[in-house]
């Protein structure tokens, strides 16, 4: 008994590790949110930051830590059919707000200008794979070793992660999307641990930001044929 006690108390020593790295994590990334909503802040640097702050922030986490692409939700095989409908399937879910509020479907067709493809690829290809591989690869993650309760792991990473974007709203002038981001969140978190799989975050994470970009070509090209 005794024994089994000891083992327990070793094993969560890993996962306490793992605590530092956290805070000191989302508190930089807090900054650079902070730092790229300031209004002597390029626009250009804004939108990097961030995304810099992610980058660099998993590889060091990773590196120091020695964590493996497994221990973050990269197993093989990366993409597969049933990995590609959850994605999508989970994005769909999360932009059904926004979905609704810009009328999307009632305005097709749309005219995609050169600047909405290109956000899209950016959101597929460069955002998205960044935000997840440190929201739910690294946060969530560690936090469900930490907590032991899933739920409250979901919880507490849904959380953080609102908080970081208050900067960005703050700056717009209102802060009425955060319950909305809440809950793309909290969908997002479930998605990864439903399927323990990063793809599925990554792709949810895309398609929620694509359909939304796809919403907003579609109310402007209403407004230019009106």
């Amino acid at each position: 008994m005794k024994e089994n006690v000891l083992t327990a108390q070793h094993s969560d020593v890993p996962a306490m590790r793992d605590g530092p790295w956290l805070v000191a994590a989302v508190g930089s990334v807090m900054v650079a949110e902070i730092i790229g909503q300031l209004p002597e802040t390029p626009r250009s640097l804004s939108l990097v930051l961030p995304l810099a702050a992610y980058l660099g922030l998993s590889l060091l986490w990773m590196l120091v830590r020695r964590k493996r692409w497994a221990d973050v939700g990269l197993t093989r095989p990366w993409l597969t059919g049933r990995t590609l409908a959850l994605g999508i399937g989970f994005g769909a879910l999360c932009a059904i707000p926004a979905l609704s509020n810009h009328l999307l479907i009632e305005r097709l067709p749309m005219r995609l200008s050169l600047v909405s493809l290109g956000l899209m690829a950016a959101a597929l290809l460069v955002s998205s794979p960044l935000t997840e591989l440190f929201w739910r690869g690294l946060v969530q993650s560690s936090l469900e070793k930490m907590c032991r309760d899933r739920a409250t792991a979901i919880l507490i990473a849904t959380g953080l992660f609102m908080l970081t974007r208050i900067p960005f709203f703050a700056r717009l002038g209102s802060l009425e999307p955060l319950p909305e981001y809440l809950l793309i969140g909290f969908v997002i978190s479930f998605a990864f641990y439903f399927t323990r799989k990063l793809p599925v975050a990554i792709l949810a994470n895309a398609t929620e930001r694509i359909l939304n970009i796809l919403a907003h070509s579609s109310e402007m090209a209403a407004g230019m044929m009106s």
